[in-house]
This record gives C-alpha cells, sequence and structure tokens, in this order.
C-alpha cells in the first residue's frame, strides 16, 4: 500500500522543471525580440508573412506563411542581413522555410432540418407500410434535429 502525503508547502512549477522551463521562456523571449527587430526592417505587408525567426551559429532562419512571401523575403534578404549586421548581429549564412498556417480540421457542417420538416418525416414513417423506409425517414427526422 503506498501511502500519499499531503504537502504544506507544494512546490512550484518552476522548482519541479529547474532551469529547463527557465531556458525555454529565455529562447522564446529572444526570438520574439528578433523577429521584431526583423519585422522592423520588412516592407508592409511583407513583415505580416514573416511568421518567425531563429538565430543559431551566425544563421538567420526566417519563417514564412507561404512560397509567394518566402520569395519576396528572398528578395529583400540582401538588405536586410545588411541591417541586421549594422546593428551589431554577426550573420554568416541564411535560411528561409515555409511554414504554412495549420489547416482546420474537415468537418461536416450538414445542415439540418427545421422543426417542422422533422414532424412532417416522422408523420410520413408512421403511415408508411415499408419498414424499411419508415425507419430510414425516422433517422432522417432525428438527424434533423441533431438527435442522432
Amino acid at each position: 500500500m503506498v501511502t500519499v502525503r499531503k504537502s504544506r508547502n507544494p512546490l512550484r512549477v518552476e522548482q519541479i522543471m529547474g532551469r529547463q522551463l527557465g531556458d525555454l521562456l529565455d529562447t522564446l523571449r529572444q526570438q520574439q525580440r528578433l523577429l521584431s527587430q526583423v519585422r522592423a526592417q520588412l516592407p508592409a505587408p511583407l513583415d505580416a508573412h514573416c511568421l518567425a525567426a531563429q538565430c543559431s551559429k551566425h544563421r538567420l532562419v526566417l519563417y514564412s506563411d507561404s512560397s509567394i512571401w518566402a520569395n519576396r523575403l528572398r528578395f529583400e534578404l540582401p538588405a536586410l542581413l545588411e541591417r541586421l549586421r549594422q546593428q551589431g548581429m554577426e550573420l554568416d549564412d541564411w535560411q528561409i522555410r515555409i511554414q504554412p498556417p495549420p489547416r482546420k480540421a474537415v468537418g461536416r457542417d450538414q445542415p439540418r432540418l427545421s422543426t417542422a420538416a422533422s414532424r412532417q418525416l416522422d408523420q410520413l414513417a408512421e403511415h408508411i407500410d415499408n419498414s424499411e423506409l419508415s425507419q430510414a425517414l425516422q433517422r432522417l427526422a432525428r438527424r434533423g434535429r441533431g438527435q442522432d
């Protein structure tokens, strides 16, 4: 049998995760600052299509939402790199990647029957001699009411 003791002083997430969480947050903040720097150097509307920026080992990686905007970024890249270097960044290499927006879940939005149409299908199903057809009409009426 395992005994579980309740602690009067629960640990904070930071204490459990140690430095990992702090390091992750620092990296995120650095990437957000870099993205702000990059966007400030890009013309509108191109700046809005630069989704993320990373810099590691003197390599700048930019993420765009489509191939069209990635090509526009490539066109602007020489001037962008020069301006970033003037701000003190050491950049030797670059890469542009495409990160398309997440796709929406494909769901079937089926039109619903009105309450009156659903009632009429139920009434029709009651007066039909064919049991299979009657059951199908009842299922259709239930689906129209959102009960299927």
